[in-house]
């Protein structure tokens, strides 16, 4: 074991290059807050190696360099691996880190290791910092800045491609990465410390839990992946990019038609060429058929729909389109050798604590109507497994209730009712006879209009956004909430109260305590509006968030989390295990509910067994 020292370093340095040295440092780990760091070839863990797997806090680093790992014998890996399971799991050991769900995984996938207890000092940054602002970086150079601590990171390209050069791979490990290596130590240590101070000063204790619990489930199910049915999206593919194209064809010979016609009477050439991409060219060609629209979006033409049967064939097209740009081939070309897709989780992908999804995004893959090709049923379980599906029931709904305590609300919930058609018969005064599901209002049927704001109030809806949604002006929509808040007072007490305390505070919380502040500059209105929703949707992810810790703690092995699209689980289980996985499953998503809802009436967890995605 080399051991290295400078004078300008707080720590040492001890370099720990076979696995016998690795078993030696075991007493010198055996509890408290330990920060890890490694350094790769690259991002990929199927693909890249790790050179160095760095442990140590403000005393001390170790350095444990990998690299003969890749080239010892099987018996002489698996002392690396047991030695290194033994280290690293230990449950009375807090390893901190930054991005450590990269961490996680490369450790995951090259050693077999699972970090049972952990901290992100990024994921960390992120909820300190929950003003919205999207120029704000939490790399650890930009972090580190904000807490006066200063690093360079130009050791960091020798890292990149070692292994192809194998001069150096062989060598040992230079001076100059190896204070670099510690750097990575000392600094998410200093950073940590600092933390530390500002998580209790504004009590985000639960929500650092509830993150720090999540995070493995997460990295796990990066690491696992999906199976793709590959032939049959390539054959769903082509039907869509046929017809796209067939579309587009028809589309621009009668729009460029009407293009022409309308440049004519302008006095102008008529359209050489007409793109359908073009808003200011489609604008002009719906004129020329006598169809006025101020933008070219959806949510403008579905207004107008029925004004010309080729409206349907625009946002027919339109649908079609963004399949192509979206998926199409593009997503095959994120499969890898294990025929899996491995896409990206941004833990915190928005500032209610939502995660979001890319490369590819799966969460984005809608689910399936009757007339369409069901792009989830490509989603597949291997050969001796199946998928179970699970989501949260109408949750956003159920977290309203409790919130606002409105005693209507809980006990249509309690009894078991159908809350859209129960607040419909409420609103519009309609009698048991009646069936809200066809009974229209203003031409749009009853429930919908109900279920338009119900869900339309856990975004902060308002009554412009209502008159969009069903079809309807912005003073009937004024009635209609108004209708609806005297079906539901407490409800409307509560987000009365919400957008009062968030402008008053500034800030609006979860029920967990995660929080969204409000820069100064935003305007009172959207203050209003994200105060009365960020208490629903922060909770949503405070309940998920729980319901991914529980399941790394429970999952039996060879179960794995394969994808979460918002409030909803996806998992991969071997058939002999599906019974037990499937119990699991239910009780987490249960307790995780229930600890944060402790009032409302929960139904019994569905969990759908199928060999590919089924819409839940």
């Amino acid at each position: 074991m080399l051991q290295i020292q400078r004078e300008s370093a707080v720590s040492s340095v001890r370099l720990v290059e076979t696995w016998q040295e690795l078993e030696a440092i075991g007493e010198d780990f055996r509890c408290g807050v330990r920060v890890l760091d490694l350094e790769t070839t690259g991002l990929n863990p199927r693909k890249d190696k790790v050179i160095t797997v760095a442990l140590g806090d403000l005393e001390g680093v170790v350095v444990i360099d990998m690299r003969s790992y890749y080239r010892s014998s099987e018996a002489e890996q698996s002392h690396w691996r047991e030695g290194l399971q033994g280290l690293l799991e230990r449950k009375s050991l807090l390893w901190v880190g930054h991005n450590l769900g990269f961490d996680w995984g490369m450790l995951a996938v090259h050693f077999g290791v699972r970090l049972p207890v952990v901290y992100d000092t990024m994921l960390v940054e992120q909820l300190l910092w929950s003003d919205g602002d999207q120029t704000r970086r939490y790399s650890l150079l930009e972090t580190a800045k904000r807490y006066g601590l200063t690093m360079g990171k130009e050791a960091r390209n020798w890292f990149i491609d070692l292994d192809k050069r194998q001069g150096e791979w062989l060598a040992a490990l230079p001076e100059k990465q190896v204070f670099y290596i510690e750097q990575d130590i000392l600094i998410p240590a200093k950073i940590y410390e600092q933390q530390q101070a500002r998580v209790r000063e504004e009590r985000l204790g639960r929500v650092v839990e509830l993150e720090s619990g999540a995070l493995p489930m997460i990295a796990a199910m990066e690491i696992q992946g999906m199976c793709i049915d590959q032939e049959k999206w390539q054959g769903i593919v082509e039907r869509k990019t046929s017809e796209y194209q067939r579309l587009t064809e028809s589309l621009t010979r009668e729009l460029g038609k009407g293009g022409m016609r309308q440049e004519s009477l302008l006095g102008e050439g008529a359209l050489p060429n007409f793109n359908l991409q073009s808003t200011h060219q489609l604008k002009k060609a719906l004129e020329g058929l006598g169809i006025v629209v101020e933008s070219t979006s959806k949510e403008a033409l579905e207004e107008v729909r029925e004004e010309h049967e080729i409206i349907e064939k625009i946002l027919a097209w339109k649908k079609l389109a963004k399949f192509v740009s979206s998926f199409g081939e593009k997503l095959l070309v994120h499969m890898e050798e294990d025929n899996r897709i491995h896409a990206h989780f941004q833990q915190l992908g928005a500032v209610t604590g939502r995660m979001s999804c890319k490369a590819p995004n799966l969460q984005q893959i809608p689910k399936p109507t009757e007339d369409e090709d069901n792009l989830r049923a490509c989603f597949v379980a291997p050969l001796g497994s199946k998928l179970l599906v699970a989501d949260l029931s109408n949750i956003e709904l159920r977290i309203l209730a409790e919130v606002s305590q409105d005693p209507m609300m809980l006990r249509f919930f309690a009894e078991g009712k159908d809350l859209h058609s129960e607040t419909a018969r409420l609103m519009f005064h309609l009698g048991e006879e009646v069936d809200p599901k066809k009974h229209l209002i203003n031409g749009v049927k009853a429930r919908d209009i109900a279920k338009s704001i119900n869900f339309g109030l856990a975004y902060g809806m308002g009554p412009q956004g209502l008159a969009g949604r069903v079809g309807v002006s912005v003073e009937v929509a004024e009635q209609l909430m108004s209708s609806y808040f005297a079906t539901y007072r407490g409800v409307a007490s509560y987000l009365q109260q919400a957008a009062k305390k968030g402008i008053m505070e500034g800030k609006a919380l979860s029920l967990s305590g995660r929080r969204r502040s409000f820069p100064k500059e935003m305007n009172k209105g959207e203050k209003e509006r994200r105060a009365k929703n960020y208490g629903i949707q922060g909770t949503n992810a405070d309940i998920l968030k729980r319901a991914l810790g529980l399941l790394f703690e429970r999952l039996p092995e060879k179960t794995h989390l394969v994808l979460t699209v918002h409030d909803e689980l996806v998992l991969e289980a071997p058939e002999s295990l599906v019974e037990v996985a499937e119990k699991v499953l239910a009780e987490c998503m249960y307790q995780a509910c229930r600890e944060f809802l402790p009032i409302v009436a929960l139904p019994e967890q569905d969990v759908l067994i199928a060999d590919c995605w089924v819409k839940g």
